[in-house]
C-alpha cells in the first residue's frame, strides 16, 4: 500500500531568498477555514506567484517559472490595526487602501498583474525548505506576464464567481460601491 508521502515525486524547489519579479498567476478563495492552532474557523484565500527564476529542465527539457504562495485570512481589519492582507495590498499598490477603497476592491482583479516578492525561507512540515512572501512591492522595472499557467480542475471548481454571502460581506464590510476610479489599477 503506497501512502501519499511515498507518492510524492515532484522535489520542490522554492525560489531563493530573495527579491523576485513576479506575476500573479491565481487568487484562490478557500472559503472557511478550521485554525490549527485554536480551532477557530477563519475565511482564507491563496495568491500563487510565479516568479522570474526557473526550474531546472526536467526529463523532456521544459522548465517552468518557479511558483510560490501566500496565505492570508481574508479581512481588512480597520486603519488602526490592519490585517496582513491589508498591509500587503497597501504595499503592491503603493499606496494604503482606505474603508471606502476596500469596499470596492475586488480581489480577483490583481490576477495577471506584475509585482516584486521580498522571499524568504523557512522549514516546512517534513524539514524541507519552503518559500514564504514577506512582503509584496509594486513592480520593477521588468513587469513580468504569465507563462505556461493553468490552474488544476480543483482550484477551478473553488473559484466561485458568485457573489459574497452575507458572512463574507459581513468580514469585509458593507456592500461594495459602484466605482473603482479609486483603485490604482
Amino acid at each position: 500500500m503506497t501512502t501519499i508521502s511515498e507518492a510524492k515525486t515532484t522535489q520542490y524547489e522554492p525560489p531563493t531568498a530573495d527579491i523576485h519579479d513576479a506575476v500573479c498567476c491565481e487568487f484562490i478563495d478557500l472559503g472557511m477555514q478550521k485554525s490549527p492552532y485554536n480551532g477557530e474557523e477563519k475565511h482564507q484565500g491563496v495568491f500563487v506567484f510565479q516568479v522570474a527564476e526557473r526550474n531546472e529542465p526536467d526529463a523532456v527539457g521544459k522548465s517552468g517559472r518557479k511558483q510560490v504562495r501566500l496565505w492570508f485570512n481574508m479581512t481588512f481589519g480597520n486603519e488602526a490595526y490592519p490585517s496582513k492582507i491589508r498591509k500587503i495590498l497597501g504595499s503592491w499598490l503603493g499606496q494604503p487602501l482606505s474603508q471606502v477603497q476596500l469596499r470596492s476592491f475586488q480581489i480577483e482583479t490583481l490576477v495577471g498583474k506584475p509585482c516584486r516578492l521580498v522571499v524568504s525561507h523557512g522549514t516546512g512540515r517534513e524539514g524541507r525548505t519552503v518559500a514564504k512572501v514577506d512582503n509584496v512591492l509594486p513592480p520593477g522595472e521588468t513587469e513580468l506576464s504569465l507563462e505556461d499557467y493553468s490552474p488544476s480542475a480543483e482550484r477551478v471548481e473553488k473559484t466561485d464567481p458568485s457573489p459574497p454571502s452575507e458572512q463574507q460581506t459581513a468580514a469585509i464590510g458593507d456592500p461594495p460601491v459602484s466605482s473603482e476610479d479609486d483603485i490604482p489599477f
